[in-house]
């Protein structure tokens, strides 16, 4: 029985440029310890082998003091590590990978399908590595050598199943004919659900941790176990914080403490904690003479990491008796209803904040920014 743990795009060093400079400090310094976590976990279980399917670090800048501190972290295995270069942190002269890591790291160099054999657990684990940011060329085009008597994993940064895609884009039909136990793949941050391809048990294991709202809920890593024929992955959790995105239907309200609370119900029944970023995107049809104050609202919430409030609701009008308006309040509503229904997101979010403010304007109501 073989123990694998498969983890992709941890992404270290990340600048987190939407945060203050301690904030970012902070995150890159919990990246590292959630770095640290994954190595004891490795320990703790007893791991065969350790995949890293691109993405480790975030650019070519990373500093060279976690560099350094990866590869001790590496070195303190008993068992090898396979990098598998990614478009974030390709292997080029001189680059991060031409450093010095330790006996037991095996880094993919070249674009070309290869592999390493590793006699004792008698696993051959086959990838490349991108050598830029691109990476245009199927690395599976030419086939895959398997020899059946060892355990074959694949550890590859790539797109799956999107022919025109820049980052070594692979077919499901061509894993499904290659013969490989595991597909350890990374890329793909949030991640479906793992599907079996042929023999092949093929997985993203996303992120570690995600680090904006395009990466949502609590990442981790797989651990996969190989007993004879039988392959058995189940993902585990590794990310201390989350990312969370809910829309919430504020039509009827008419005043921000209203919007408040409907907010922190929704806190309540998700169950979100000090451990969530939650963007809440507020939607529906509201009063023209109402506008929710976004700065007051998210400053009242409390209980969570972090509150990011978007306004997406329409002003609530009668548009029948807009129609027939032939005063001046009728021609606006006319010019700005064609920008709401054939503009873009952008314009049609600024037509009917436009239509909100020149009826409440032309009405003589207060004007509410």
């Amino acid at each position: 029985m073989i123990r694998i743990l498969h983890c992709a795009d941890l992404h270290l060093d990340s600048p987190f440029s939407s945060l203050d400079a301690m904030q970012s400090e902070e995150r890159r310094h919990a990246q590292r310890e959630l770095f640290r976590a994954l190595i004891c976990h490795a320990k703790n279980r007893r791991i065969d082998l350790l995949l890293i399917a691109g993405d480790l670090f975030d650019s070519g800048f990373t500093s060279s003091s976690t560099v350094k501190f990866v590869g001790d972290m590496l070195g303190t295995l008993d068992c090898p590590v396979v990098i598998s270069p990614g478009n974030h942190d390709p292997y080029i002269e001189g680059g991060l990978y031409t450093t010095t890591f330790p006996e037991n790291v095996y880094i993919f160099s070249s674009e070309k399908l290869s592999s390493f054999y590793f006699s004792k657990i008698n696993v051959c684990v086959h990838g490349y590595a991108f050598t830029s940011e691109r990476h245009e060329e199927n690395p599976l085009t030419l086939g895959v050598s398997i020899d059946p008597t060892k355990i074959n994993i694949l550890c590859a940064h790539t797109e799956l199943d999107v022919p025109l895609s820049h980052y070594a884009p692979i077919t499901s039909n061509q894993l499904a004919a290659s013969g490989f136990d595991y597909a350890a793949l990374g890329h793909v941050h949030n991640p479906k659900e793992p599907v079996t391809l042929g023999k092949t048990r093929v997985r993203y294991s996303g992120c570690l941790e995600g680090r904006s709202f395009d990466e949502l809920d609590f990442g981790g890593a797989v651990e996969v176990v190989v007993d004879g024929n039988t392959v058995t992955d189940d993902w585990i959790r590794f990310a201390k914080q989350r990312y969370m995105i809910e829309t919430l239907d504020i039509s009827g309200t008419e005043k921000d403490s209203d919007v408040i609370d409907r907010i922190r119900q929704r806190i309540a029944v998700n169950n979100y904690r000090d451990d969530t970023a939650l963007r809440v995107i507020l939607s529906g049809n509201l009063t023209p003479d109402y506008t929710p104050n976004l700065v007051f609202i998210k400053d009242e919430i409390e209980g969570i990491y972090r509150l990011d409030l978007k306004d997406e609701t329409s002003p609530l009008l009668d548009f029948a008796e807009l129609e027939r308006d032939m005063s001046i309040r009728g021609e606006y509503y006319r010019e700005l209803v064609a920008k709401m229904r054939t503009g873009d997101e952008q314009e049609r979010r600024l037509a009917a904040e436009a239509l909100r403010i020149g009826l409440c304007a032309l009405s003589g109501k207060p004007i509410i920014f």
